[in-house]
């Protein structure tokens, strides 16, 4: 296996997409095409989410039932954060749906957070 050596710059951003904390670390990656390490989690372990591509709505649905705290994050293609979901004890459902029919064509990434673990995933939202 090649590794390549590269750096990163970590951002954490608030709720209105203003850093918080910028930094910039080295370390090594196998895959650098589209800027995330093959060691990422998988979201379809915890979540299935559909339709993708998608126009009015996304759907995702866990696959356990959790106790902790859930961040749902959908992130444009320039970083802002469009929408954002704390979910916890008192309001976790199986089954959700952001609606999407006001955000314009493009990729963007669903960010779940569980138990301090990231999982994302790349949404194509499209416009006919």
């Amino acid at each position: 296996m090649k590794y390549i050596f590269t750096f990163f710059t970590i951002l954490l951003l608030n709720l209105l997409g203003c850093n918080l904390i910028a930094q910039n670390i080295k370390g090594n990656t196998t895959d650098v095409g589209n800027g995330i390490s093959d060691n990422k989690l998988n979201i379809n372990e915890v979540l299935d989410i559909f339709p993708n591509p998608a126009n009015q709505v996304l759907n995702f649905n866990f696959k356990n039932n959790y106790t902790e705290n859930i961040d749902i994050f959908l992130v444009n293609p320039v970083g802002e954060t469009v929408f954002s979901k704390n979910i916890t004890n008192e309001n976790f459902a199986l089954n959700n749906t952001i609606k999407i029919d006001k955000l314009p064509a493009g990729n963007y990434y669903l960010k779940v957070v569980i138990n301090n673990k990231i999982y994302s995933k790349s949404i194509i939202v499209e416009r006919k």
